[in-house]
């Protein structure tokens, strides 16, 4: 095998592609580097066309190829969402990339602060009380299940005010059960229990049904 040609494509996307071609004219393989790959590479080698590939030249190319590969992909996935490390490492481990590859991109991503689990969690407790409605415990379920920490998890439900957790569980109630009061027990206790796997809490749930109650006794009355 021998080096076919050197593509420098470092100006316009950051990368040089390597071609290598067999002897016999039959196959070639293609090695897109990085930037920081190709100059690691070159510390070892020093590439021109015709060059013959050594064994050792090619397991470095490969493993340098495959790096910018799931870095790029790595990259991609959180452009799409945020992501915990343990959620992008699996994705990128089931899209054959290898655990070397894979714990490299993730740690690039981290240093260059592109994976920010902590923000991640915040940013999501947020939404998922404003958009979602949802309570504290859903929430950290949630983020848990995804790969997040459970630290980070609770902590981030934490920061979210009081007020906005009553405010979310008002909405659940006015609007999954605005006539709880008319209902059977029976009827109520799955209503309660429906707002608790929102994410709020039996009490929680308890003490605003029950303001909602007195509320609607009490405009009843009034007319």
């Amino acid at each position: 095998m021998f080096i076919k040609s050197i593509i420098d494509t470092i100006e316009k996307k950051g990368t040089v592609t390597v071609i290598a071609a067999n002897s016999y004219g039959s196959g070639e393989e293609v090695f897109t580097l990085s930037l920081s790959e190709w100059r690691k590479f070159s510390k070892s080698f020093t590439l021109h066309e015709q060059d013959e590939v050594t064994e050792e030249m090619y397991d470095l190319l490969k493993e340098a190829a495959e790096r910018t590969s799931c870095l790029i992909t790595a990259a991609r996935l959180l452009s799409a969402s945020d992501k915990s490390s343990r959620s992008l490492e699996r994705k990128l481990k089931e899209k054959g990339f290898s655990a070397e590859a894979t714990s490299h991109a993730v740690n690039i991503l981290k240093k260059k602060g592109y994976l920010n689990e902590e923000e991640s969690c915040k940013n999501y407790a947020l939404s998922a009380v404003r958009s979602k409605h949802y309570g504290k415990r859903r929430i950290v379920e949630y983020l848990v299940s995804h790969g997040y920490h459970t630290d980070d998890a609770n902590a981030a439900a934490d920061g979210i005010p009081d007020e906005n957790y009553r405010a979310a569980l008002i909405y659940n109630i006015e609007r999954k059960c605005p006539d709880i009061a008319s209902l059977t027990r029976a009827e109520q206790q799955k209503k309660i229990a429906a707002l608790i796997r929102l994410g709020f809490s039996a009490g929680e749930v308890i003490d605003e049904i029950k303001e909602l109650t007195k509320k609607t006794k009490k405009n009843q009355s009034q007319t």
